[in-house]
């Protein structure tokens, strides 16, 4: 039977395209993902596997930039295993990514990087190939930090944007965190008012 105007399908093309693209990685052993998900045992549930009108009941309209995640990306596509997530979100949520435990928190390379003000590549460096611990590698500051890019409260900008945007003296946020302070310590805290002689 066609889909006529007031099926949900015709209503929510977007969760539609995403019902069908989950399917068929998991069941069409012709298309390139399929190793990654049907091929290792990764299924969809009865419910949404036959029904797109379940699928939508379940999880409900995606909201604008957001996509379709697993919660354990070893178990199948379900409603208690499913969520619609930010990009960021599931970059932190891929097999391939190398979580760090420090100072009983753990997050991706990639969190770490930007909560410390470090490039990804010089973290995993440091920890990976030159072993070192973890407490230097966070608090050694990388060079050239000049041109480096830090993100705080949603925005990311160069060292020098950050002092002009913030009104403070050029340098003063380099001078910060060669002194270890973290990222949002360092854009965060006024500089001292200098005392008039």
């Amino acid at each position: 039977m066609r889909a006529n105007k007031t099926t949900p399908r015709r209503l929510r093309p977007r969760e539609y395209a995403i019902w069908c693209g989950m399917k068929t990685r998991c069941t069409n052993p012709s298309v390139k993902i399929f190793p990654y998900y049907g091929g290792r045992g990764i299924t969809v549930c009865p419910q949404w596997a036959s029904s797109f009108e379940a699928f939508l009941q379940d999880m409900g309209p995606c909201p604008p930039n957001l996509s379709l995640e697993r919660r354990d990306n070893n178990k199948g596509y379900a409603p208690e295993n499913c969520y619609w997530a930010t990009r960021e979100e599931q970059g932190n949520n891929k097999r391939s990514n190398r979580l760090i435990v420090f100072n009983g928190q753990t997050l991706t390379v990639s969190a770490w990087a930007r909560q410390y003000g470090l490039s990804d590549a010089c973290l995993h460096a440091r920890v990976f190939r030159s072993r070192w611990p973890m407490d230097k590698a966070l608090s050694t500051p990388a060079k050239h930090k000049r041109g480096l890019l830090l993100t705080f409260q949603g925005k990311t900008m160069r060292v020098t944007q950050w002092n002009t945007r913030l009104g403070y003296p050029d340098r003063t946020i380099d001078k910060r965190l060669l002194h270890g302070w973290s990222v949002e310590r360092a854009l965060s805290t006024p500089p001292r008012q200098k005392r008039p002689h």
